[in-house]
């Protein structure tokens, strides 16, 4: 399931590069040229890690794969960052390059957002989303710390998880989960469908259980003041049930 109740468009909108010019894909000697400022150390990859979930993982997906609901609302889907070769270029400076300045047809400028010494340590993580295309290897993503499911899937807690979903997701999810409510309306984007097979967040029950209870930076609030840990896992399982029904 991709999970976001509601969004903004924060990476993927076309915006000036280098130069006040947009960026055309392909290598770009004055890019490739810069030096990346940080060492891909473990301090660095957590920065990057935090950066991304802030500014990228709406369109690019928390596993970097850029499946995400974005894809069918814009002209040029979100880049992967699995894979080795990459449109504007693969070295360090180039990727720095169009997080600053951004790139043709879909990605918008960061400088007003992030220091250029922040946007190498979010160079270092995308770097960890794949291998280097000159066969080197890749430092590894920070791991993170996922709650387990405490509550097993059974049909008692599907049931609980159903009423407070009624409570504080049905308005813009329905009750179907598919997310076509009038909410699509008064929104940048549409409510997520939940009955579908990947989640933007990540694919675990803990990933889906922090973002209903510490929201997200872009529209969706948290909801820890409403629901405690124990009901937000029968959410969690109710959720998990949406997408059993096909």
């Amino acid at each position: 399931m991709k999970f976001a109740l509601y969004i903004v468009t924060a990476c993927c909108i076309t915006g000036l590069a280098f130069g006040g010019e947009p960026r055309q894909p392909g290598a770009d000697a004055a890019s490739a040229a810069l030096k990346n400022a940080a060492e891909a150390s473990e301090a660095s990859l957590k920065q990057g890690q935090a950066l991304y979930k802030q500014y990228c993982i709406t369109c690019h997906a928390a596993d970097g794969s850029g499946k995400t609901d974005m894809t069918e609302m814009l002209d040029v889907p979100p880049a992967s960052f699995i894979e080795p070769k990459w449109k504007y270029g693969a070295s360090d400076g180039e990727i720095f390059s169009v997080i600053k300045d951004g790139g043709q047809n879909g990605m918008q400028p960061f400088s007003d957002k992030i220091p250029d010494a922040r946007i190498w340590n979010l160079v270092n993580y995308l770097r960890s989303f794949s291998k280097p295309v000159d066969g080197g290897a890749a430092a590894a993503a920070p791991k993170e710390e996922i709650p387990k499911n405490p509550i097993a899937y059974s049909p008692e807690s599907v049931a609980l998880g159903k009423q407070y979903y009624a409570r504080v997701c049905v308005v813009c999810h329905g009750m179907n989960g598919k997310g076509d409510t009038e909410m699509r309306e008064f929104l940048s984007t549409h409510p997520s469908d939940l009955t579908d097979s990947e989640w933007k967040y990540g694919s675990e029950d803990g990933h889906l259980f922090l973002i209903i209870k510490n929201g997200t930076e872009y529209d969706m609030k948290p909801f820890k003041d409403l629901l405690d840990d124990e009901k937000t896992w029968h959410v969690v399982n109710y959720m998990r049930s949406l997408g059993k029904k096909k």
